[in-house]
């Protein structure tokens, strides 16, 4: 009898359970891909061309990255509806021609014609001279400074251009600018400087081909530069970021369900890849509503089994909101902004309408000084040196804060009362043109002119029921009455 052959016994090796994927905006991917793509990250080699280019022709690098503030404008409506209204209503009231001393001699038809010349064709390209100041006022509240591109011809101004204020570098000696957009740049000077440079080159030149046009440039103080305005929105700059956060979160939370919607457990032999497969068509198959109710089949190992564990999250929406909240008032403090001028309803306000004295404040706080500051700078520069009008100021028309509602109420009541007349509710709407009867006195009752024949006339149209003697007796104590309230 031979030697029996021994069986080889083999030991069963126990598979570890381990995460194999991750979902990605790109698909599945290995984890070990991911990690290793991690740890290949090197800094950038570029070269830093434009600091390079900057210093070489004396130019002030800008302090702050503005492509980022334009970003942040982009994602945040909040941010984004404050600098477009606060420049909507600096222009949108509207702008006048006055005499530039208070009381003195109005301006003369000559400097109106030369003003409204150039203010009625701005520019070549179209451009009307309130959508010109619109821009600037949003410069202005984007990034703390904004700049005009003034074209003259025979030293008279004849061409307002608006130059985007984060594409401009200011030379160290604060007498020219350049304007980089890309890979092309211009250069400008000051407005007002005699001397004359080239366009191309920033040198000094004689040629009337080449000299380059002049940039009237305002900025806010700013203590981190002498050359470059702060942005009014810095301080709240985290607000703008957390704000955008919040809505990526909750982007974010629709796209993928928020939270894993179950947990998948396997429990038995399954052949190589059924978790893959499953993860596949839960991710892939049955996502988004034109795929619900998909059916997977599972041939079940013996004595294995699936189980479907849905996994409960508590969302805690009550501090969220809070939270929102916080932010958006942050970004609209900046600009003393209204939250009902940008189209936000709030409700429960204490103390009676707040509405009205919170608008009183954005505009003495806001508005009316950059009317002022826009108003004065343009009147010295553009009018008086640019057209030589000595006597004329651009001045902005005031915004109107009133409660209109309320006013309106209070002008029904006296004109029933015949203590004010059409002619005083048109004033106070600066309609200046008169009506027909618009200085005649009404009252409510019937809405008839005040005097005694007036109402001896209407005795016509009274009911017959009414006897004459009475209704006589009534008509003349009412016009007694008022001619001693006269």
């Amino acid at each position: 009898m031979g030697k029996q052959e021994e069986k080889a016994v083999s030991t069963p090796v126990k598979r570890l359970g381990k995460a194999h994927y991750i979902k990605t905006d790109k698909g599945l991917f290995p984890f070990s891909v991911l990690k290793e793509a991690e740890l290949k990250k090197v800094p950038s080699k570029q070269i830093k061309d434009e600091l390079r280019w900057l210093g070489t022709y004396g130019l002030i690098p800008h302090p702050y990255e503005y492509s980022a503030l334009v970003e942040l404008q982009e994602n945040c409506s909040y941010f984004d509806s404050c600098v477009r209204t606060i420049a909507e209503d600096v222009v949108g009231a509207g702008w006048e021609l006055v005499p530039r001393e208070e009381g003195g001699e109005k301006v003369s038809d000559a400097e109106r014609s030369l003003c409204m010349t150039l203010f009625d064709d701005t520019n070549s390209e179209g451009d009307t001279f309130d959508e010109t100041l619109q821009r600037l006022i949003i410069d202005w509240g984007m990034f703390g400074q904004f700049a005009l591109e003034v074209g003259r011809e025979n030293k008279i101004a004849n061409g307002l251009f608006h130059m985007q204020a984060h594409s401009i570098f200011i030379h160290k000696d604060r007498e020219k600018f350049a304007q980089k957009l890309h890979d092309k740049k211009r250069w400008f000077k000051l407005f007002g400087l005699e001397e004359d440079i080239d366009g191309e080159t920033g040198e000094p030149t004689t040629d009337p081909e080449k000299i380059a046009h002049e940039i009237i440039y305002h900025r806010n103080y700013s203590l981190r530069s002498a050359f470059y305005g702060q942005p009014p929105i810095l301080p709240a700059i985290g607000a703008v970021v957390g704000s955008i956060n919040v809505r990526n979160y909750n982007l974010a939370f629709f796209e993928n369900y928020g939270v894993p919607a179950a947990l998948v457990t396997l429990e038995g032999e399954w052949e190589e890849g059924t978790c893959k497969q499953i993860s596949d068509f839960i991710d892939t198959e049955i996502k988004r509503t034109e795929n619900a109710h998909k059916t997977i089949v599972l041939e079940m190992p013996e004595g294995g089994k699936v189980e479907w564990e849905p996994i409960v999250v508590e969302v805690k929406e009550g501090s969220f909101s809070f939270y929102f909240k916080s932010q958006r008032d942050e970004i609209l403090s900046i600009y003393k902004m209204p939250p009902y001028r940008i189209g936000i309803v709030e409700t429960g306000s204490l103390g009676g309408n707040i509405a009205t004295e919170a608008t009183k404040i954005y505009n003495q706080a806001t508005i009316q000084p950059i009317k002022n500051l826009v108003g004065q700078l343009l009147s010295d520069t553009i009018i008086r040196e640019g057209l030589g009008c000595e006597n004329t100021l651009l001045r902005f028309k005031k915004m109107d804060t009133r409660d209109m509602d309320a006013l309106i109420d209070r002008w029904v009541k006296l004109f029933g009362m015949a203590a004010i007349n059409i002619d005083y509710i048109r004033g106070e709407l600066n309609l200046e043109d008169k009506v027909d009867h618009g200085a005649t006195y009404y009252i409510a009752s019937q809405y008839l002119p005040v005097g005694e024949e007036t109402f001896e006339r209407s005795l016509k149209t009274l009911s017959k029921h009414e006897t004459q003697e009475m209704v006589e007796r009534e008509v003349k104590e009412a016009v007694k009455r008022l001619g001693r309230a006269k």
